[in-house]
């Protein structure tokens, strides 16, 4: 659609007459018109007073494709329905993978270290609730960001990334739990 178009069908979405809409602006009715017949180019100053007067973005205005706040109330509820099922297929998937993990986990033999470290994970995601998980994601989001500078790194460099790791995760968790101690 063209921009003469589109000044239309929103004008007319928001059932604002030629001539409301040109007072409203300070042009007349019959160069609104033209706009709206593509016989003239709005300047930026006239857009910018149309995406106003209109509670449009100027995104929708030129090119009549809407942003979140252009979107009616059940535009936005049916887009919140179409994320919310992409979200549960994505993790359809992902449960999916894991299960796969799972089972093949259960066919494997393990120490008693790692047969307690997988127990008491699997405790944990089953008590924790969603102010954990998210401390827990954080963390291990932390790992994977700073997994390559421990790579080849010499016993000294180590300890001072273990050290600065310790401060990251201790000065975190103060803040995220509201604990003043050490």
């Amino acid at each position: 659609m063209t921009i003469g178009e589109n000044i239309k069908k929103i004008r007319k979405e928001k059932k604002i007459t030629q001539q409301q809409l040109a007072k409203q602006i300070g042009i007349s009715r019959s160069y609104l018109g033209d706009l709206e017949n593509n016989r003239y180019s709005p300047s930026a100053r006239t857009l910018d007073m149309l995406a106003n007067k209109l509670d449009v973005t100027m995104l929708y205005l030129t090119t009549g494709n809407k942003a979140l706040k252009d979107l009616n109330e059940a535009e936005q509820k049916e887009l919140s329905k179409e994320i919310l099922e992409k979200e549960k297929e994505k993790f359809k998937s992902q449960d999916e993978g894991l299960s796969k993990i799972l089972l093949e986990l259960s066919k494997s033999k393990f120490t008693f270290v790692e047969n307690h470290l997988l127990s008491n994970t699997i405790w944990f995601l089953q008590e924790a609730e969603e102010k954990d998980m998210a401390t827990l994601l954080v963390l291990i989001n932390r790992l994977n960001t700073n997994k390559d500078k421990y790579i080849g790194s010499s016993d000294e460099e180590m300890l001072k990334h273990i050290d600065e790791e310790t401060t990251f995760y201790r000065d975190f968790l103060k803040s995220y739990y509201g604990y003043e101690g050490d």
